[in-house]
């Protein structure tokens, strides 16, 4: 047996050609990480936090092979979709390590904090990453009072968003139950279902609008959103579907090359 096919039985890290230079970072007889190898530097910006989207970038980018379908069996604990804490570990966060102080642990926990990938590349972060260093107090405090003021602007925006796109998407389908017979209108253009469906867009529109402004002036909005430079708000379809993560309270999906 070759010590590629060796590396390819230990299941806890990628399969030897799912890496760019196996050889750089795998012990190929055990396909465990390598002694010695210098860890990659974790990106953080100047309040010393994570810079995720380039920190994912970085690792998918150095380490493995471009366009790599990373297997998601949620079946099989090894290659499972699960959560990553971009702080930790956790106990340095915790309050016993902190004086009793709870900012730490609120900050790591916090949805836009974690990130949902396979459990693949999450053991090769933990493996082939340094630990970033923890920022500081009142820093991580800003951070925490920015999220719930943007969260509640989300949520605002959220829910009028999915109502508006709701309400839309009835126009069409009153139209083909009219057509299908399945709606009897009071008159030949239905004139009184499709008034009652625009008066009522309206209101869900108009609500919506009123969030927008909300939104944009809610302080610390940028803090939370990562991809807040390239919403679009005035669009309540991209609204519905790119803020769920964030009103939901779920862990940010992470996207690995062309992975779903």
């Amino acid at each position: 047996m070759t010590g590629e096919q060796r590396a390819e039985q230990s299941p806890s890290l990628p399969p030897v050609h799912a890496w760019k230079e196996p050889e750089r970072w795998l012990n190929l007889d055990t396909g465990r990480p390598k002694d010695g190898i210098e860890l990659m530097p974790v990106p953080i910006d100047e309040r010393g936090f994570v810079k995720i989207d380039q920190f994912i970038a970085n690792m998918t980018s150095e380490l493995f092979v471009d366009g790599y379908e990373w297997p998601r069996d949620p079946l099989n604990t090894e290659t499972r979709t699960d959560n990553h804490h971009f702080y930790f570990e956790a106990h340095e966060y915790s309050r016993l390590m902190n004086n009793g102080d709870d900012i730490p642990k609120q900050f790591r926990e916090l949805a836009t904090n974690v990130g949902r990938m396979p459990r693949q590349f999450h053991n090769a972060v933990h493996a082939f990453a340094e630990k970033p260093a923890m920022p500081e107090r009142d820093a991580m405090h800003d951070y925490i009072r920015s999220y719930k003021l943007a969260h509640a602007a989300f949520k605002r925006l959220y829910v009028t968003a999915h109502e508006t796109v709701n309400t839309m998407g009835l126009f069409s389908l009153r139209r083909l139950s009219v057509a299908e017979g399945r709606i009897v209108p009071q008159d030949e253009l239905d004139s009184v279902g499709e008034d009652f469906l625009k008066t009522t867009f309206h209101r869900h529109f108009t609500r919506y609008s009123d969030a927008v402004e909300r939104f944009r002036d809610t302080e610390g909005k940028e803090i939370v959103y990562r991809d807040h430079e390239t919403i679009k708000v005035s669009r309540p379809a991209v609204v519905a579907r790119k803020f769920g993560a964030i009103v939901n309270r779920k862990a940010i999906q992470i996207k690995l090359n062309d992975a779903a």
